[in-house]
């Protein structure tokens, strides 16, 4: 498996600069849907409490780090969908399951277990603000990377 996202597909469909593009186009989305994510938090204060894992409570430590995880989603992005994300809308809705997912993950599972609380499954109503910002997340980095997918190609086209 590694060495099919290394090397490309078995039938040489893909090549290496191809999956430079798509890390690329899925590392830029990624960031720019971390400074949409980021803003939406800001707005409800709920980034004071990521930044408690950089044991720093302020809202840059928390904006710059869900920045970060913006970029690493997206990077995921990129390796999930590949070439398919430039064409197919149903990549839209995988980066609505990752939106999902990295909900799930960050704010419902992982935050409040590494700071000593209960997770919220009796109640996960109290993160359905933060779900929206996550869709949004997951939706700017699918559109994000048809974006810059596109714009690669054309590059491409022109040389």
């Amino acid at each position: 498996m590694l060495s099919i996202l290394i090397t490309g597909l078995p039938d040489g469909s893909d090549n290496l600069a191809s999956y430079r593009e798509r890390l690329r186009a899925g590392v830029l989305s990624g960031f720019i849907a971390g400074v949409v994510t980021g803003l939406i938090l800001c707005g409800m204060w709920m980034l004071p409490a990521l930044a408690l894992h950089a044991t720093r409570i302020d809202l840059f430590t928390g904006f710059i780090l869900i920045v970060v995880v913006g970029g690493v989603l997206g990077l995921v992005y990129g390796l999930v969908v590949g070439r398919a994300g430039e064409q197919d809308w149903s990549a839209l809705l995988v980066g609505l399951v990752l939106g999902a997912a990295a909900w799930l993950a960050m704010p419902v599972l992982l935050i409040p277990l590494t700071l000593g609380l209960s997770p919220p499954y009796m109640n996960p109503q109290l993160h359905l603000s933060s779900l929206v910002a996550f869709l949004v997340q997951g939706l700017t980095i699918s559109l994000g990377y048809r974006y810059f997918i596109h714009r690669a190609d054309k590059k491409e086209s022109r040389l």
